[in-house]
């Protein structure tokens, strides 16, 4: 049952372009979460006043280790909740209600392949912190963003990758790779994707990002045999 936590908000990070980190002080008692799942975040002195935008869902990237904060990444826009997230004085007082969702990792040895499009990777992240170390299971991260300015925790995984044998890790950019070795152009293949999966049938799927670029993903992996039943998905609403 989702659980009701007093937060205030101690430090604001700029991680990518239009996209923060947002941290805060968990006030009494902490809350029991696993990686990828979410909290509805509410601003009180917003919510009273007009209920629709005083509210909003936001993936929790920290660890689930730590009980004293959670944090949370999201992109910016123009809308009144984030700019008070952007703008309000740090020591504010927010609720937040969780944990939610299922988007959790499956419990099985199978590879795992992951799909992070655009701010999806912060549904995504916690799960590769907390697998890839242990080196449990095979994991491979496609990370989908339009520009190099949009893509948010580039360096850590990177480094992940290059410490762990067991983690694959595929960033694109659809705008261009600027002819940096790093990044691919484009959408990935159907060829390099099924080179990636080997066999479809026998693999876990995650992928998450906005509803329209899910789909694209979506039809693609049906097309070259992954099953839905393998998939899961988290879909971020009110992004491009």
């Amino acid at each position: 049952m989702p659980e009701q936590l007093n937060l205030k908000l101690v430090s604001r990070e700029y991680i990518a372009k239009d996209t923060m980190e947002f941290t805060f002080n968990i006030i009494g008692n902490a809350i029991n979460f696993r990686a990828g799942q979410h909290i509805q975040l509410m601003i009180p002195e917003i919510y009273d006043k007009t209920k629709v935008e005083g509210t909003h869902f936001f993936s929790i990237i920290s660890d689930p280790i730590d009980h004293e904060t959670i944090s949370i990444a999201t992109r910016l826009s123009n809308s009144i909740f984030k700019r008070y997230l952007l703008n309000g004085d740090l020591n504010l007082a927010y609720i937040a209600f969780g944990p939610l969702g299922s988007f959790v990792a499956p419990a099985s040895d199978r590879p795992l392949i992951l799909f992070a499009l655009g701010i999806g990777i912060t549904a995504l992240l916690p799960i590769v912190r907390e697998i890839i170390p242990s080196g449990s299971r095979k994991t491979s991260l496609f990370y989908i963003n339009n520009k190099l300015e949009e893509v948010a925790f580039a360096s850590e995984l990177f480094d992940l990758q290059k410490k762990h044998g067991s983690f694959n890790f595929y960033p694109y950019l659809l705008g261009g790779n600027l002819g940096l070795e790093s990044y691919r152009t484009g959408r990935p293949s159907d060829e390099f994707v099924t080179g990636v999966l080997k066999d479809g049938q026998n693999i876990d799927v995650m992928m998450a990002g906005p509803p329209r670029q899910l789909f694209d993903i979506r039809k693609q992996l049906q097309a070259i045999g992954v099953p839905q039943s393998n998939t899961k998905v988290e879909i971020f609403s009110g992004y491009p």
